[in-house]
């Protein structure tokens, strides 16, 4: 997943600068500002509650995923303004995550394409990555607010956090987000991706 992390970010960045070249003029666009959860709870139950979504979190996440939908979603912006945007979908999907308990650990296996499309300043590249694979065998941790999963990515060791979205007994929403800055073009820009695993257990 990491090599297609950065597949996406030098082909937007590639875009980008194609798209500069082309058109000198400057694009105003509104700022995007990201929306806050509120924090103002009653925390005099939170410990309790906590543990007790700890607990059932862990318990309903323990099996074999197959993920039967990928989608992502992106945007290129430089201070705070948005440049443009990414979608995209995956196609011929053999991914699964298999998470086990004892030990605490997740295998992934399979790959799937992708179909991405990346919209710039009114001109627009397509991309079509095929077998892309996110394979990995890494120890897995729930976060305390029992909302996060955390594993390793193989090739650096740094963190992975999954957003656990959506979790019952037979289906699990994962997100992944990431964001990343570049200034290779003369442009700072953070190019942000977010992909979004749908599975349902084995």
């Amino acid at each position: 997943m990491r090599k297609l992390k950065l597949s996406l970010i030098a082909i937007t960045l590639s875009f980008f600068a194609a798209c500069s070249s082309d058109d000198d003029s400057t694009t105003t666009t509104q700022q995007q500002q990201q929306e806050q959860n509120d924090e103002n709870q009653d925390e005099s139950n939170t410990s309790d509650d906590n543990n007790q979504n700890q607990q059932s979190l862990s318990e309903q996440i323990i099996g074999v995923w197959n993920v039967t939908s990928i989608d992502l979603t992106g945007d290129v912006a430089t201070g705070g303004v948005a440049l443009g945007d990414i979608s995209g979908i995956g196609k011929n999907i053999t991914l699964k995550f298999d998470i086990t308990d004892n030990p605490k650990n997740v295998v992934s296996t399979g790959d799937f394409d992708l179909h991405a499309t990346i919209n710039m300043n009114g001109n627009t590249q397509d991309i079509s990555e095929e077998n892309v694979d996110y394979n990995f065998d890494s120890a897995w941790i729930i976060d305390e607010n029992a909302e996060t999963i955390t594993i390793q990515e193989p090739e650096t060791g740094e963190d992975i956090v999954l957003q656990i979205t959506e979790i019952s007994d037979t289906e699990l929403t994962l997100t992944m987000s990431d964001t990343q800055s570049d200034d290779s073009t003369g442009v700072a820009l953070d190019i942000t991706t977010n992909f979004v695993f749908k599975c349902i257990k084995n």
